[in-house]
């Protein structure tokens, strides 16, 4: 009898887990709901990676870009969310971070629906999905 109910515990509780968002979105309460997106940043024939976290609350929304370890630093990259382009200056050690706030007055593009990004350096190149 306890093996019968171990194994309708097990099953609910898959169940439950099978339920819950996927995609790295959150739902989130108290009206406006929320999305939680983030990709991973990464390319061939380079040590470059990086990850880029897309938030949306209301009418706010956030965006941050990682990377790391571009050989062609100390450099400028271009980074390309959805078709919007901006710059990114990385250290000499091929770090840098983009980071847009709608609550700092940024433009931040929408990608509650995903949306790709795209981080060159010269001939270097990572990318990923949301």
């Amino acid at each position: 009898m306890s093996g019968k109910l171990l194994l309708a515990v097990a099953s609910v509780g898959l169940m439950f887990v099978a339920a819950l968002p996927q995609s790295g979105q959150c739902a989130g309460g108290g009206g406006g709901g929320r999305v939680r997106l983030e990709a991973r940043l990464s390319g061939q024939g380079t040590p470059a990676s990086g990850k880029a976290r897309f938030e949306a609350r209301g009418s706010r929304m956030k965006l941050t870009v990682e990377v790391e370890d571009f050989i062609t630093a100390p450099a400028q990259a271009t980074v390309n969310v959805a078709g919007n382009v901006y710059v990114l200056n990385l250290s000499g050690a091929g770090f840098g971070d983009l980071n847009l706030d709608t609550e700092n007055g940024q433009a931040v593009p929408d990608l509650s629906g995903g949306g790709s990004v795209v981080v060159t350096v010269g001939a270097e190149e990572i990318r990923g999905n949301f």
